[in-house]
């Protein structure tokens, strides 16, 4: 059985005989771990497995309805035209996954929160963001000779 989706979790999107849906589900699943490869550490009860869940739930039967091959014939008075589906869905050629799916399966592994980098290198004891910061100078000539002090204003404070 799959990590994320089961045989009878598709019978309401398509008709996959058991076996086939099985083999598509082992394949669909690698490929979104490759994509993704933190989702093989989500807990049972972590709704991310439900996105995804989803995710595979959309893709699987769209591979599976592209690999009947079926062609339908279109007319309208003298002209007619044979459309036989390909996969112009934007998925690479043999891949379950649109562009925006693996991108939807990479953000579920994208760190929550916000965060910042401290481009400075200064110790983060500082509770002024401009503390230590030199604009426009090189070492040796800083405006006013001096590099800014711990003191300097913060939001409009006039010194």
């Amino acid at each position: 059985m799959g990590r994320f989706v089961e045989p009878r979790d598709l019978a309401p999107y398509a008709d996959i005989p058991e076996a086939k849906a099985l083999a598509m589900i082992e394949d669909a699943e690698a490929e979104a771990i490759l994509a993704a490869p933190c989702i093989t550490a989500l807990a049972p009860e972590d709704p991310k497995r439900d996105a995804i869940r989803a995710l595979l739930r959309q893709a699987i039967p769209r591979r599976h309805g592209a690999d009947t091959r079926v062609v339908t014939q279109v007319g309208a008075g003298p002209f007619q035209k044979s459309v036989e589906p390909q996969r112009g869905d934007g998925a690479p050629k043999g891949s379950f996954f649109w562009p925006s799916e693996v991108k939807r399966l990479q953000i579920l592994c994208a760190s929550s929160g916000a965060y910042t980098v401290d481009m400075t290198g200064l110790s983060s004891t500082s509770t002024n963001p401009l503390a230590g910061v030199v604009v426009n100078a090189t070492p040796g000539h800083e405006p006013q000779g001096q590099r800014s002090p711990e003191t300097l204003p913060v939001s409009g404070e006039v010194p």
